[in-house]
């Protein structure tokens, strides 16, 4: 007897005739056109594949033998890409439904998909990730935080009425951050409506509150991973970074304890002063505990628009010096090209939407004043497709000529979220932004030569 079930970490989404099937651990997706009654009649519980095409030929109205070779052919691919889990053989099977399956034929697929979760999204206009802040009260004050005031949390039903609202659209992503997520006082029960939900989820951290009773609440709902904020080997440079006198310690014995229970983590560290100098240990690490570390030398203005934080981020020549060490570990390549004046500027409005502690939505990591809509007057919906966003979507090149005809442009982006925080003005770019541009030009410009150089030598030798 042959059973079949969808892999714990499988998801799918319907929209106009399209179905996305997503894995979240190998990243496997597919999309099948017309494929809905089939996806329906698989869950995550197994099921013997009998009765499975007897029910679809019931739903159908034909003989289930007519039937056996599409059924097969729809399977084919989600057991081949790990999105679907079988037990026993097909040998098993009632001869009367036994023919071979087959992979499914490309005519199933959108043509020329490099990536299909990116494209379904993109295809039909729907938000695949929404970022909450359910508080800005954090149990730390990091030298670099954007955060200005520490105190708002978001009611629980109205988390919920975005969440609801949010898959409603067919969105796939939740990202539980704050200030620090674990303040909240409903913080479980956030995480066990995104499992209601079939929300994938990812939880942003510091674990200075993670105890015994939150690692098994975390088994339990089984998020994507835990991202867990750690800025040194170090820990009087990483309390120093935090202005919380052992939360080293805290964050490092929660880490551990996650590991042990079988939590997926990542690890996240901005480039500050303070820390410029311990990446190696930080990705040493990484490297033994077999977890991603996300490092970044840009940091935001308060989203208030003090930029007193600013005097902590690395100095053009303190980003070179990282450069020249570490550049492999920011997974970044720049290389020369021509912008177009009518080309879009950013993906802002294309992926995710936010909504801050104060139940006002807004476009990305850096932009809290830039109100969208609040989640007590507007439904996700009428925030996605709303003017203001809109607007953001429509911006260019173009819309900042003088970037346009800068010789720095393929070495910098320009950040939305960036200017507004440092100046109130997303088309303002922030005085001394460029700088470092200029170093990345300098550095990637002299790197890419050398290894153009090092091929043109290899194909002459083996000429």
């Amino acid at each position: 007897m042959l059973k079949i079930r969808y892999s714990p970490h499988t998801f799918i989404r319907h929209c106009d005739g399209e179905s996305l099937i997503w894995h979240r651990r190998n990243y496997a997706s597919l999309i099948l056109r017309d494929a809905e009654p089939f996806l329906k009649s698989i869950s995550r519980d197994y099921h013997d594949v009998n009765q499975i095409i007897v029910h679809l030929a019931n739903c159908f109205g034909t003989d289930p033998n007519g039937i056996v070779d599409d059924f097969y052919d729809f399977i084919s691919p989600l057991i081949e890409n790990g999105l679907a889990e079988t037990q026993g053989s097909r040998e098993t099977l009632d001869p009367s439904v036994s023919n071979e399956g087959t992979v499914a034929s490309s005519n199933n697929r959108p043509s020329g998909d490099e990536n299909p979760f990116a494209d379904f999204y993109l295809r039909h206009n729907i938000p695949r990730e929404l970022h909450i802040d359910l508080t800005s009260a954090c149990t730390e004050r990091c030298v670099h935080c954007y955060i200005a005031e520490y105190h708002s949390c978001l009611e629980f039903e109205l988390i919920r009425k975005a969440l609801t609202e949010f898959r409603d659209l067919g969105g796939m992503t939740v990202y539980v951050s704050g200030g620090e997520c674990m303040l909240h006082p409903r913080f479980g029960d956030v995480l066990h409506e995104c499992r209601k939900l079939d929300l994938n989820m990812i939880v942003l951290s510091n674990l200075t509150l993670c105890c015994d009773e939150t690692i098994e609440l975390l088994k339990e709902v089984d998020p994507h991973f835990v991202k867990v904020s750690l800025y040194s080997m170090d820990p009087g440079h990483h309390d120093a970074i935090t202005r919380l006198p052992g939360s080293w310690h805290k964050t490092m014995e929660a880490f551990l304890k996650l590991e042990s229970n079988g939590i997926p983590l990542e690890l996240a560290s901005p480039v500050l002063k303070e820390n410029q100098y311990d990446f190696a240990d930080l990705a040493a690490f990484a490297e033994e505990h077999h977890v991603y570390l996300v490092t970044n030398p840009n940091i935001f203005a308060k989203c208030n628009h003090d930029n007193l934080n600013l005097e902590h981020a690395l100095s053009p020549d303190e980003f070179r010096r990282f450069l020249e060490k570490h550049y492999l570990m920011l997974n970044r390549t720049y290389a020369e090209r021509i912008f177009h004046p009518e080309e879009r500027l950013c993906d802002v409005g294309t992926i995710r939407l936010c909504l801050n502690s104060e139940g006002n939505y807004y476009p990305c990591d850096g932009c809290h004043g830039l109100i969208l809509g609040n989640v007590k007057e507007h439904t996700i919906r009428e925030v996605w497709n709303g003017e203001p966003l809109e607007r953001l979507r429509k911006l260019k090149q173009k819309d900042f000529p003088r970037c346009l005809k800068c010789v720095k442009r393929s070495y910098c982006k320009i950040c939305l979220a960036e200017n507004f925080s440092a100046t109130g003005d997303i088309l303002q770019i922030p005085e001394g932004a460029c700088k470092y541009s200029g170093v990345r030009r300098e550095f990637y410009g002299k790197l890419n030569a050398d290894m153009n150089k090092a091929e043109r030598s290899h194909a002459a030798e083996i000429i």
